[in-house]
């Protein structure tokens, strides 16, 4: 989709950080990012909000900077303030229901 969002000479590709969805992929937009610049030529690349309450700042800062030095003036940081309360119940679930599975499993078990 950003493929053709560029040939068609759309400016900008924003990517959202979603957690705990089944059918959307974008626990971590950076990665999208890389890969959807690396597949475009002109069209600007983001965030459409990076949780930052979630991350390290200094971190999210270097990595976009890096996205930068890669693909020089395509790169947009969009912030976010907090993850949505049902969201962030989902996440915990998984994460529990994960950790759960994963002692369940285990070869000590």
């Amino acid at each position: 989709m950003a493929r053709a969002a560029d040939s068609f000479g759309y400016e900008r590709y924003w990517i959202a950080e979603h957690h705990a969805i089944e059918t959307l992929a974008s626990p971590a937009p950076e990665i999208l990012i890389a890969r959807v610049a690396a597949e475009t030529s002109g069209i600007r690349v983001g965030s459409g909000g990076v949780l930052l309450p979630h991350y390290s700042p200094l971190k999210v800062a270097e990595v976009f900077r890096m996205l930068h030095a890669l693909y020089p003036d395509r790169i947009d940081l969009g912030l976010a303030a907090r993850l949505e309360a049902a969201a962030w119940k989902r996440s915990l679930c998984s994460v529990t229901e994960a950790s759960a599975m994963r002692h369940q499993t285990s070869p000590n078990n």
